[in-house]
């Protein structure tokens, strides 16, 4: 083969060698034969195939050293195969970043009143609603095992609103708490999710 394994390509026909290979044969005195270029040309393909071709029709056989060079001009991954460019690497760090931030210290986020109030655990583990009516809290959503989650119900201007809770949502032997009644009154509720349950473990009433 006329790459030597150490990144170097010599020629050959088979007799002379290098990059004199004819000049080599003529100053031997040796004429020029069919045989000799079968096997040089054959030497050239064979060197041309070990290459990794642009347009993909081959491929590597081992790791390629780069050598401390870079790829450039590399488009976005598209599959967990492909490695990606730095500018799409870089986003996805701040991404990640930033919802583990709001893992470890999450900001509060308000859900939406109505009839039945959702609850996506994942996207607001820290949650506020203003209850405008006697709701009920549907079972919530993207829970994880083990996770604390923070509940602040707060009555509306006219105050009295009593919620009904799902199934999901477990109280204890001390049963389901009565919230604070006054007008513009915040309770908070602390959760566990336990054994597919949504364990309450404390709560704070009378909130202004």
């Amino acid at each position: 083969m006329p790459w030597n394994g150490s990144g170097q390509f010599r020629r050959s026909n088979g007799t002379t060698n290098g990059p004199t290979t004819w000049a080599a044969a003529k100053a031997a005195a040796r004429k020029i034969r069919t045989d000799d270029h079968d096997s040089h040309d054959e030497d050239l393909a064979n060197g041309l195939e070990n290459c990794v071709t642009r347009d993909g029709q081959n491929s590597p056989t081992a790791s390629l050293p780069m050598n401390g060079q870079k790829h450039t001009g590399v488009a976005n991954a598209a599959a967990n195969t492909e490695y990606a460019a730095w500018g799409q690497t870089k986003t996805q760090i701040t991404s990640q970043v930033g919802a583990l931030e709001n893992s470890l210290q999450p900001s509060q986020g308000t859900l939406t009143d109505g009839a039945s109030i959702a609850w996506d655990l994942e996207e607001n583990p820290v949650a506020e609603v203003t209850l405008g009516g006697n709701r009920t809290f549907a079972e919530p959503t993207n829970p994880v095992e083990g996770g604390i989650y923070i509940l602040t119900a707060v009555q509306d201007a006219t105050g009295g609103r009593a919620p009904t809770w799902d199934a999901i949502f477990d109280f204890g032997e001390e049963g389901t708490p009565a919230l604070s009644s006054a007008s513009n009154k915040a309770d908070t509720l602390t959760f566990l999710y336990r054994n597919g349950r949504m364990n309450l473990i404390g709560i704070g009433k009378g909130f202004g």
